[in-house]
């Protein structure tokens, strides 16, 4: 991954479009449906990420099939 010249502050800008980089697979386990809709809009507006599942079942047996099946690059677990 190549940065471009510092947009100032320390800041790099780094292109997120570029066909190299690869999209973060997201999954969110919660509860709350609130929380699981708001999650599932802002990781969908990102182009660098992408939504591979979402669910209310939050159990460890779970979670570790669903691990197994999509693959996520992150889980986000939502605990009481």
């Amino acid at each position: 991954m190549t940065a471009r010249q510092p947009l100032g502050l320390g800041d790099w800008e780094l292109p997120m479009q570029s066909p190299k980089l690869k999209k973060i697979k997201v999954y969110v386990a919660e509860e709350q449906q609130l929380l699981r809709d708001l999650y599932q809009s802002s990781f969908s507006a990102d182009p660098g990420m992408e939504m591979v599942g979402v669910s209310s079942d939050t159990t460890g047996d779970s979670l570790a099939q669903i691990a197994s099946a999509v693959e996520p690059d992150v889980i986000i677990v939502g605990i009481r």
